[in-house]
């Protein structure tokens, strides 16, 4: 498939450079002009037609190749010139810090960053805890609702709510809330 592509593109390519237009001007494809007195083409004339346009824009794209591949050799020169302008940068730095001291350093931006931020680090400590154990914060509030481990309280938000609306779905809102409170996961398949 990819042999089929690598013709296709470069009887493109030779279609494309034998086709001549002036600056500023979209490329023409030249129609052949047929009077009334030439007798129609053979088929081979056509086949002949399309190999020597073939061979004359492979000719073309292959004779401009050498400039394509210094232009190239020239952005990989600079691309290699960063790379090794930027790593030398990274290694002096890594040598220039002083790893005796690190722990301290850590410990004086935290401790900044701490009284800094008093609210922030306490937002970012409890979504910590959440994170690790969502229970701690999904079972009380849907024990207030409610919602317990031995089904919904009476007398309660989830009663009420399954009063009005029915038990619900299997998979539904309430089946899930009932289930997490439960100890369960409902939406596990």
């Amino acid at each position: 498939m990819r042999f089929l592509y690598f013709f296709v593109s470069l009887f493109v390519a030779s279609t494309v450079a034998t086709v001549q237009s002036q600056p500023g001007e979209r490329p023409v494809t030249p129609r052949p002009v047929v009077s009334s007195v030439q007798s129609p083409k053979a088929p081979m004339d056509y086949v002949t037609n399309f190999f020597t346009s073939f061979s004359a824009g492979t000719t073309k794209v292959l004779s401009d190749m050498p400039n394509h591949l210094k232009a190239m050799s020239s952005k990989t020169q600079i691309l290699k010139d960063s790379t090794q302008t930027s790593l030398e940068d990274l290694k002096d730095k890594l040598v220039a810090i002083k790893y005796e001291e690190l722990p301290k350093q850590a410990k004086d931006y935290i401790r900044t960053y701490v009284k800094e931020h008093p609210y922030q680090t306490a937002f970012h400590i409890v979504n910590g805890v959440i994170y690790f154990t969502p229970a701690t914060l999904t079972y009380p509030v849907l024990s207030l609702l409610g919602f317990t481990s031995h089904g919904p309280r009476a007398a309660s938000v989830a009663s009420g709510i399954m009063s009005v609306f029915g038990t619900g779905a299997a998979r539904g809102v309430l089946a899930t809330v009932q289930s997490a409170a439960m100890g369960g996961m409902a939406w596990e398949r």
